[in-house]
């Protein structure tokens, strides 16, 4: 067994390309449901209309995305490159997903061990949760990426205590801003993990990282008060009733 983890970056290229022919399983024949034919019609449009549509308060097609555009500009430069197939379209997907089981082994190192991290990347590999998300026409995977990568950054900010990590942890913030707004609440609940084991030292670091994060997001920020309308508005359940619950009971 010892001998198996020495060979670590034999596994690694192994558990790399056992996550590639799985996440690359079935992209032909699954099936494509709503959210992610949505996401090929928005993205082919091109940026005005990805713009419109998250951003317009009308009703519509054009109106009809409530999260940021990151993943949709990613996707319209994608598919002018090679194609809107459905299949084409997975592919940036399962790219991203691979960077996440990479990550997932790069986070496992520095708050493990390497015989840790080859672990829950294999794992990670054949995980069919992961698979699924990596293979959907959707921004998820990439929220995933983002938060991974400034996660890393976060852990090599806080033990090396070089800027340069802290800059990465703004940008990496920043992409997972742009691509879901529910970032925030991960974001917040790692930057308030120094304060929890009075770091003060990584708190003060946390903090400039985190100004930068949202002076780079301020661009997307200004408009998120009128987008969260919008959901309230629009695409939003009804607010449930006392009378709800009896309902349901019966």
């Amino acid at each position: 067994m010892q001998k198996a983890f020495d060979n670590s970056k034999l596994i690694l290229i192994i558990g790399i390309c056992l996550a590639t022919i799985l996440r690359l399983l079935g992209i032909t024949t699954r099936y494509i449901w709503y959210d992610e034919a949505f996401s090929i019609l928005l993205s082919e449009k091109g940026t005005s209309a990805i713009m419109i549509g998250t951003l317009a308060q009308g009703n519509g097609t054009a109106a009809a995305e409530e999260h940021p555009p990151l993943y949709y500009y990613l996707l319209n430069y994608w598919l002018k490159i090679f194609g809107n197939s459905v299949p084409a379209a997975r592919m940036l997907s399962i790219i991203a997903g691979i960077g996440v089981v990479l990550s997932i082994y790069f986070l496992g190192k520095i708050l493990f061990d390497k015989r840790t991290a080859i672990i829950a990347l294999l794992v990670s590999a054949i995980n069919p949760f992961q698979i699924h998300f990596s293979q959907e026409i959707r921004m998820y995977v990439f929220m995933a990426l983002w938060l991974m990568l400034a996660t890393y950054s976060f852990l090599r900010g806080k033990k090396s205590g070089k800027w340069i990590w802290w800059f990465s942890f703004a940008i990496f913030s920043a992409l997972a801003q742009y691509t879901h707004n529910l970032s925030a609440f991960y974001l917040v609940a790692l930057a308030l993990a120094p304060v929890f084991q009075r770091d003060w030292k990584t708190v003060k670091q946390v903090f400039c990282g985190g100004i930068a994060a949202l002076i780079l997001y301020l661009p997307w920020l200004i408009h998120l008060p009128a987008q969260i309308a919008k959901i309230q508005r629009a695409y939003w359940i009804e607010k449930p009733m006392p009378g709800r619950f009896f309902n349901l009971l019966g």
